[in-house]
């Protein structure tokens, strides 16, 4: 069936944001993402716009609901037609965010990495890493 699909590349921000809106580009926007769903296109998401999504679906359409944001852009990851790396780390990492263990999406999703590899995270940021496994900061003397 993929040969079939819509080959959309590489997936902006604003096709997630204009259909809260009435704007111009609004219904063109849902056009688009109702053809993702039924399966008639596909594109790629990338961290750094899942990211800038994090931002600014909290501030200006989810009114600071971050459970709201995580299921709205769980639901579009979760999608087939949705190409994301390590859709299951991503997954995680955004119900990170929306539980509030992590104040910013990247952090969130370090930690889930850091799960998902047994890898350590590298910071001195203790307090959105207090909890993760392995994690050591460094100090600021070097040792």
């Amino acid at each position: 069936m993929s040969a079939e699909r819509v080959q959309l590349g590489w997936l902006d921000a604003n096709l997630f944001i204009h259909p809260f809106f009435r704007d111009p580009a609004a219904e063109h926007c849902r056009d688009i993402l109702k053809a993702l769903q039924e399966g008639k296109a596909e594109g790629h998401l990338d961290q750094v716009t899942l990211h800038e999504l994090t931002y600014a679906l909290y501030r200006h359409v989810f009114r600071q609901n971050r459970q709201a944001v995580a299921d709205y852009l769980s639901t579009i990851v979760a999608l087939e037609t949705v190409h994301v790396d390590d859709k299951a780390v991503t997954l995680k990492a955004l119900q990170y965010w929306a539980k509030g263990r992590c104040d910013k999406y990247g952090d969130a999703r370090l930690w889930a990495l850091a799960e998902a590899t047994g890898l350590p995270v590298c910071t001195v940021n203790r307090k959105d890493f207090s909890g993760v496994r392995h994690t050591f900061p460094l100090r600021a003397d070097g040792a």
